[in-house]
């Protein structure tokens, strides 16, 4: 792995990059090979063999780089385990985050890792394997994307009169989302995409994106990385419930429903303030 321009030498982000690119090459030789087989946990959502072996890669690396700091992994996580106190200072990861995405073959999936300390998210990463594009944020020091072994600070997009770019999940949007799409649309112009996958967080952290909402109860490993991306690129991530800054100290694996939005959304409170006419959930 050629060293990344922008972080220090022989730092501890520059060591899980490398961990986590591991695992997305093993994640690009199945879905290369197209030749896998597709199981369903408790919930009915889809596992493959690239989530298994992407979190086995992870979740060793992480043991060899910090023995000391637990890994909490999705693939790992059982039901019995929904109200567990996590401990202060741990790992959170989706080893193949966007599996419907992969099983498709449109390449819209990706690896989240964060660590999380007292509650606050430290530092995130996701990778996306099928552009070879990554993106790392660290606590107080910016975010960045990864191209070529060099780094690059968010957000990358100057601030440009446009339509506000919405992004929304490739397979998981609902009625919710379109009713209050429908009701800003009024007010603004907005262009709506698409977009699988954690990366709808890095695109709003490099300035592609503008805004994603999520209208029910996510887990933590889902929303991590892309929360600290963020914020560290200027942008905000909001609870739906609480209105302010989503946490992650709560006891389990779930976050509140919540409203991401890049350094371009100057009036995210006012948006906000819009959704008591459909919110909270029946």
């Amino acid at each position: 792995m050629a060293r990344m321009n922008t972080m220090p030498r022989k730092s501890d982000p520059e060591a899980v990059m490398a961990i986590i690119e591991e695992a997305a090459l093993s994640v690009m030789s199945i879905y290369n090979s197209g030749s896998y087989s597709v199981n369903r946990k408790s919930d009915s959502s889809p596992v493959t063999g690239a989530d298994l072996l992407s979190e086995k890669i992870i979740t060793e690396g992480i043991g060899r780089l910090t023995p000391d700091v637990p890994l909490v992994s999705e693939e790992s996580v059982t039901d019995t385990m929904a109200g567990d106190i996590l401990p202060a200072d741990y790992w959170i990861a989706d080893p193949l985050d966007g599996t419907r995405e992969f099983i498709k073959g449109n390449g819209e999936f990706c690896i989240c890792l964060a660590r999380v300390t007292g509650g606050e998210v430290r530092e995130g990463y996701i990778v996306a394997p099928a552009t070879g594009l990554s993106w790392y944020a660290i606590k107080g020091q910016g975010a960045f994307r990864v191209i070529g072994g060099k780094a690059e600070r968010l957000p990358c997009r100057e601030e440009v009169a446009a339509p506000m770019q919405v992004l929304k999940s490739r397979s998981h949007s609902n009625h919710l989302e379109d009713k209050w799409l429908s009701q800003i649309a009024s007010s603004r112009a907005i262009a709506e995409e698409h977009q699988g996958s954690a990366i709808k967080f890095a695109r709003i952290a490099e300035g592609s994106g503008d805004l994603y909402v999520k209208f029910s109860t996510i887990f933590k490993w889902d929303v991590a990385a892309g929360a600290l991306l963020v914020e560290e690129a200027g942008g905000a991530v909001n609870s739906l419930i609480s209105r302010k800054r989503l946490e992650f100290g709560s006891p389990g694996y779930t976050v509140d429903p919540f409203i991401a939005s890049g350094n371009r959304v100057k009036d995210i409170q006012e948006l906000v303030s819009t959704l008591p006419a459909i919110w909270p959930l029946p």
